[in-house]
């Protein structure tokens, strides 16, 4: 007997749980497939928000990095917590009261 055939022999062994080909598929499997009745489904009022709540839209789509020193890090956060503010609320602020300030010393 060559070394193939002993393997082959081992692999046939059955598992702890029996032969996989008597297990046989569930009857869920068997069923059809239906759609959720409306009553099903609850309201939005009815909806547990998941993960970090219920987001509003804000129409913010561009992605915007870049690097910072540490001591502008600190600084923002620190502004975003007294504030109770988003970062991108901050600097849309920050960026419209530059704004302004140049307008004035164009003037």
């Amino acid at each position: 007997m060559s070394g193939f055939d002993k393997l082959a022999k081992e692999k046939k062994k059955e598992n702890m749980y029996g032969d996989s080909t008597q297990l046989g598929a569930s009857e869920n499997l068997k069923a059809p497939e239906r759609a959720p009745l409306d009553s099903e489904n609850p309201s939005d009022e009815e909806k547990i928000p998941r993960g970090r709540g219920k987001r509003k839209k804000t129409n913010r789509i561009i992605p915007f990095s870049t690097r910072v020193s540490p001591e502008f890090d600190d600084t923002i956060r620190r502004l975003m917590y007294e504030k109770k503010r988003k970062m991108v609320e901050l600097l849309e602020d920050m960026l419209e009261a530059y704004l302004k300030a140049e307008k004035s010393t164009d003037k």
